[in-house]
């Protein structure tokens, strides 16, 4: 399993308040299923006075989400990379209802190479083999490209971004039967003086708008990076997408966010 995810006893998540948000929204876990860690962080170095998503996204401000299972391939910049499996964690659409998918596949340099099974959205992807990835790693819906480049940007769902060898990506979808409790939120200014930035943590039902679940503030001379704790803890439920975004006083910013918590199994 990927180092991204572990996980603890059904009994570990104890916390009354989750506890009493879940029965006020009548949300029953699974007893015998154990509670996994959720953390999702994403960097962009390109943050300016339009809001963007904390992720790569080939330049693009926001992802394309689909209602179809539109995501079918994942392509390197590099000829080198022809030995690595990239393991692949996402999610099909089917009746309004997200049903979690792992996958592995082995890259082909700049070839395309299909999906096992071609899904809605893409949580998580990393390089699971000895050897590292020399690309940029492009995980999109099967257009056309040029030297490993997709041609059009609004295809691509996630990247890896050369001479890393995981996707950095501050967006994230909850399944249905699960739920998350999102108890820490993180955001920090990397590189750029006298900046100031906005980071917002938002979600949205799969026919619905996005709404702000909390925002706060960075600045480079005073407060460059701060944990936020919600009290009570946000439960995201399920058939949600979530996503981190930010938007800076100036250009060329560099920003990361991290959401963490714990992704839980709901009673069938």
């Amino acid at each position: 399993m990927p180092a991204f995810h572990s996980a603890t006893s059904p009994g570990k998540i104890k916390d009354p308040k989750v506890a009493a948000i879940l029965a006020a929204d009548g949300i029953q876990l699974d007893a015998d299923a154990a509670a996994v860690e959720f953390r999702h962080f994403g960097t962009r170095d390109d943050f300016g006075t339009s809001e963007l998503t904390v992720a790569l996204l080939a330049g693009e401000a926001h992802e394309t989400f689909l209602a179809t299972n539109g995501i079918t391939h994942i392509i390197s910049t590099s000829t080198a990379d022809i030995t690595e499996t990239i393991h692949l964690e996402g999610y099909t659409l089917s009746g309004g209802l997200f049903t979690r998918v792992a996958q592995d596949v082995a890259l082909n340099g700049r070839t395309a190479v299909a999906l096992s099974t071609p899904i809605a959205r893409v949580n998580h992807a990393v390089n699971t083999s000895a050897t590292a990835i020399a690309g940029t790693i492009s995980v999109y819906e099967g257009g056309s490209t040029s030297l490993g480049v997709v041609d059009d940007a609004t295809e691509v769902h996630l990247q890896i971004a050369a001479g890393r060898q995981l996707a950095e990506d501050g967006s994230a979808v909850v399944g249905d039967e699960e739920c998350l409790v999102i108890t820490h939120i993180m955001g920090s200014i990397l590189k750029k003086q006298a900046a100031f930035v906005d980071v917002t943590l938002e979600s949205r039902a799969l026919t619905g708008q996005w709404l702000h679940m909390t925002k706060f503030a960075l600045a480079s001379t005073g407060t460059s990076s701060i944990v936020i704790v919600p009290d009570p803890p946000i439960v995201v439920e399920a058939n949600t997408d979530i996503r981190l975004t930010a938007v800076a006083s100036t250009t060329g910013v560099e920003v990361t966010a991290m959401m963490s918590g714990w992704r839980l199994s709901l009673q069938a």
